[in-house]
């Protein structure tokens, strides 16, 4: 009976957080070599949404029952993981973990653009 091979521990590598913001060398703590989990990178982007200047309120909660595209479902997930890299959470305290919770996320940004 031959023994299992074991195979040897991948080794870590330190990452950037994102693109540009750490020097070469540097970690996310500062410290040259100290060993991290990697970590996805995460950029901004920027839309414009037109909003009826009128006042329009809704007569109740909705519900909103969506199939997306392929295409559309990969952008749902990127937002989603974006949110969840940046630990970003929703009006209510709550943390963005549920792919519903980036329309929830992207309401209340627009909420809170509209307040002030």
């Amino acid at each position: 009976m031959s023994k299992a091979r074991k195979r040897p521990k991948p080794q870590r590598q330190t990452i950037r957080a994102r693109a540009g913001t750490l020097s070469p060398g540097e970690t996310l703590d500062g410290e040259a070599g100290e060993e991290i989990e990697p970590r996805r990178s995460v950029k901004t982007v920027t839309i414009e949404i037109p909003i009826a200047i009128t006042d329009v309120e809704a007569s109740g909660p909705v519900h909103l029952d969506v199939n997306l595209s392929r295409k559309d479902a990969s952008v749902i997930e990127k937002i989603f993981v974006g949110l969840r890299e940046e630990h970003q959470t929703l009006s209510n305290g709550h943390h963005v973990d549920r792919r519903v919770d980036v329309l929830r996320w992207l309401v209340d940004a627009v909420a809170e653009q509209l307040s002030t």
